[in-house]
């Protein structure tokens, strides 16, 4: 999928079941530039929810944006690859800043480099 955010443009895969959310990009050994992961979540309710993640698997850093409706709602950065051999229940969690319906996950350091700030329009 293509996504832009402000005027910056990405290819992105898209997750949308419940097994790629879940498997995401563990396991992969990186990520070039301007390509992302694209997470779509559709709540039953038919709100945006609060979403947490967590890096188990992962052999890179990433930066995650947290999209609600079209507009971005904050960004965790350049967060680290987990502890090697930490158990599964020490794993950090990172929870959306508010209720979001999308986010893109991309290589440590987009966020800062483009200069992505909540507000910036989003769409694919």
């Amino acid at each position: 999928a293509l996504v832009r955010i402000g005027k910056h443009e990405f290819i992105a895969e898209v997750a949308d079941t419940e097994e790629e959310r879940a498997r995401g990009l563990s396991g992969r050994d990186s990520l070039d530039e301007m390509r992302g992961m694209l997470f779509l979540f559709d709540s039953p309710a038919g709100g945006p929810e609060v979403q947490s993640f967590w890096m188990k698997d992962m052999k890179f850093p990433i930066d995650i944006i947290w999209v609600r409706k079209g507009g971005v709602i904050g960004a965790d950065r350049n967060l680290p690859l987990p502890v090697s051999g930490a158990a599964l229940s020490g794993l950090p969690m990172y929870v959306s800043p508010g209720p979001v319906n999308a986010v893109l996950e991309v290589r440590a350091g987009t966020v800062e480099a483009l200069e992505i700030r909540a507000g910036d329009k989003f769409s694919f």
